[in-house]
């Protein structure tokens, strides 16, 4: 909220111009890890997976671990892959599936019957999205 400093005392004539005040609204969050490691705020911001820009790749299937407890269903629905890849085999295009990179591999939050169609189809690479 920004507001505009009052002026006080009997001298208003005298007083400097008015200035204008930020009042910056805090938000109770937890640490990020630079502040937790003594990095300077912005240090720590900058190399946050969801900060950085997307990067779209062609990367290969193999390339993506699915062993990580990243998928949030019990299981896949069979019916749901057979439908994607009856699309893909009739030309539709699928959202890039997103992926996070850890340094060393590539992590789905999302996406795992677009990834089995793609299998299932003996493709060996997918269009993604790496945070």
């Amino acid at each position: 909220m920004n507001r505009i400093s009052p002026t006080h005392g009997a001298n208003a004539a005298n007083a400097p111009e008015p200035t204008l005040v930020t009042r910056q609204a805090r938000v109770a969050r937890n640490p990020t890890p630079g502040e937790v490691s003594g990095e300077a705020p912005g240090e720590a911001l900058e190399r946050s997976p969801l900060d950085r820009p997307a990067q779209l790749l062609h990367l290969p299937l193999e390339r993506i671990r699915l062993d990580g407890g990243t998928q949030s269903r019990a299981t896949l629905d069979d019916r749901v892959v057979a439908e994607y890849v009856e699309h893909m085999d009739a030309g539709a295009r699928f959202p890039p599936v997103p992926l996070f990179y850890d340094g060393q591999d590539y992590w789905p939050p999302d996406g795992f019957h677009r990834l089995a169609a793609k299998r299932r189809r003996h493709e060996a690479r997918i269009d993604v999205e790496v945070r």
